[in-house]
């Protein structure tokens, strides 16, 4: 895949009163195409500015950074037209009605006629306003302030989606409608989205990718399939295992190479091992005409993976 974000020993510092702070420490962070990247970091790890940094709408202290093949610098008011960006707490206006605020983006954006009634409708269509758009933004819910916030970034039609804690406030079916529209966005249309949050439960089940920031430093990154099979080979694979021949289950499992411990309870063994033994259980299974009800292998949450790594718990 390519990269539509590229950063390298990217640097911010802010002065004050009390002295500089050093808000991103050497970045070195990159995008896919199509993916969607959680970046994932407690309340003042760094991760606004990074944002506010590859929109263009701040410039960094040093080091580079490009999106969509553009430096961030030099191209800020071209990545501005291709991106969107969503920030935590933003606000439209309150007495306008939601297509009146959306009008006004597209007018900001350059779109207008028939074009910009296109796109309005489809935005509304898709964030699920549609019928509401008389309404004035006054009235409407958090979730549907935030529905509508989303909805000025696709009549805009970003290539890439930027959201600053975009979960925060709503309840457990806005946040679940978000995610949905998230994912249909990048695996429907292509659309590249990168989400700062610090709430793991809101991106569990979200993103393909993620990037671990504390202190203005990148902890971790990369794909989260690849992150769980990391730390299941440096703390152990578990495997749990449901038959109602477990003694006899037991007693060959014990000679499959890996296996470190076994614990029972009922009919579920639960296997400790220094691999995926998921295989050689199976084919030991059938040559012994052991019957197995269910076979899986307990994968680390991305909670897990977090706390972990992030906690330095894993080197």
């Amino acid at each position: 895949m390519s990269k539509v974000i590229e950063t390298s020993a990217l640097v911010k510092v802010y002065g004050s009163r009390h002295g500089a702070v050093r808000a991103l420490d050497g970045i070195d962070f990159n995008v896919e195409a199509g993916t969607i990247t959680g970046l994932l970091g407690h309340n003042g790890a760094g991760k606004t500015t990074l944002l506010n940094i590859l929109s263009g709408l701040l410039l960094p202290t040093s080091g580079s950074a490009r999106v969509l093949g553009m430096d961030v610098v030099k191209d800020s008011k071209m990545i501005r037209r291709r991106t969107g960006l969503l920030p935590e707490g933003f606000s439209l206006y309150e007495t306008d009605t939601a297509e009146e605020n959306l009008k006004y983006i597209a007018a900001l954006n350059d779109i207008n006629g028939l074009e910009r009634e296109k796109r309005i409708e489809s935005a509304l269509e898709v964030v699920g306003l549609h019928g509401m758009e008389d309404r004035r933004y006054s009235s409407f819910s958090r979730g549907m302030k935030q529905k509508l916030g989303i909805a000025t970034l696709l009549v805009k039609d970003p290539e890439v989606f930027m959201l600053d804690e975009p979960t925060a406030g709503l309840d457990p079916e806005a946040a679940r409608e978000f995610k949905d529209l998230m994912t249909r966005l990048s695996h429907e249309h292509g659309k590249t989205v990168l989400v700062s949050t610090h709430l793991l439960q809101e991106v569990a089940v979200l993103c393909t990718n993620i990037t671990i920031i504390t202190r203005g430093r990148i902890m971790l990154s990369g794909k989260v399939s690849d992150l769980r099979r990391e730390l299941l080979e440096k703390t152990g694979y578990k495997i749990v295992l449901e038959s109602r021949q477990r003694e006899e289950l037991v007693g060959n499992i014990r000679s499959i190479a890996g296996v470190q411990n076994i614990h029972e309870e009922g009919d579920l063994v639960t296997v400790e091992a220094s691999r995926d033994i998921r295989e050689d259980v199976a084919e030991l299974a059938l040559a012994k005409s052991l019957k197995i009800t269910t076979i899986y292998c307990n994968q680390p949450s991305l909670e897990d993976i977090f706390m972990k790594y992030y906690e330095g718990r894993v080197s």
